[in-house]
């Protein structure tokens, strides 16, 4: 641990450095497993590009030009994603990152390093409560895919923010967070029913309800509607698209 921070000119965030240092440097962990610290930073990177700051922040997600607006111009040694650590991969392109430098040091984002979804800073204050809330989630039922992308709040707390955030991708985010709990009941519907068709953001509007129709597909049920039994079991959640915004 200390030869790879005096390597790359950096202390690894004191919550990750006791997680691998007591814990374990691999194993389980959202998507296929944990990186190994020595497989999280690239060998072809120039030396000291984890003291770079990474620029991304807490807020929606990057869309767009985010790439070129934040990035190196591409070039054998270009510098991707400075100032950060591979932490999970999720299949194809899909990743999980960890800022060891910058003003989100701590943090956590995931993003499409292939495709146009750029960084997404998760809510989770570090990694340990980025790591004990996939295993509560796991434990609990939930669709864990592409795990971070749920806001990690309670139903109640979820319903505020679906009604009452001023930011409209994260009442959308709110919306999907909803949706990707193990059961619902009518309250929730409700608010997804009104978010659909009332709410004041077309891009609000139309994420719950293609996200409400794929819920509706794959419990075999129209949705949503205010008369339903108490709870729909979600056996085969789609994956959620996300309200477009860019910073």
């Amino acid at each position: 641990m200390a030869e790879f921070e005096e390597r790359h000119e950096v202390e690894l965030p004191p919550d990750y450095r006791l997680f691998i240092t007591e814990l374990g440097a691999e194993g389980a962990g959202p998507g296929y497993r944990l990186c190994r610290l020595d497989t999280a930073c690239c060998t072809y990177r120039r030396s000291g590009h984890l003291a770079q700051p990474s620029p991304y922040l807490p807020g929606p997600r990057y869309f767009g030009d985010w790439e070129q607006r934040y990035e190196d111009v591409p070039r054998p040694d270009r510098n991707f994603l400075r100032g950060t650590l591979a932490i999970a991969a999720h299949g194809c392109s899909l990743v999980t990152h960890l800022v060891v430098t910058g003003p989100a040091r701590g943090r956590l984002f995931n993003l499409d390093s292939e495709g146009p979804v750029g960084p997404y800073v998760v809510e989770d204050i570090d990694f340990l409560a980025w790591y004990e809330r996939w295993l509560d989630e796991i434990v609990a039922g939930y669709d864990v895919g592409w795990f971070g992308e749920r806001l990690p709040l309670d139903e109640p707390e979820l319903l505020a923010v679906l009604t009452d955030d001023p930011s409209p991708p994260r009442r959308a985010r709110a919306g999907e967070s909803l949706l990707q709990q193990p059961a619902l009941g009518d309250t929730a519907w409700n608010a997804l029913l009104a978010a659909m068709t009332s709410d004041p953001d077309p891009t609000v509007r139309a994420n719950c309800g293609t996200n409400c129709v794929g819920k509706g597909t794959s419990t075999g049920a129209l949705c949503p509607t205010p008369k339903r039994s108490r709870t729909t079991s979600r056996n085969t959640p789609g994956r959620a698209l996300h309200a477009g915004s860019t910073h």
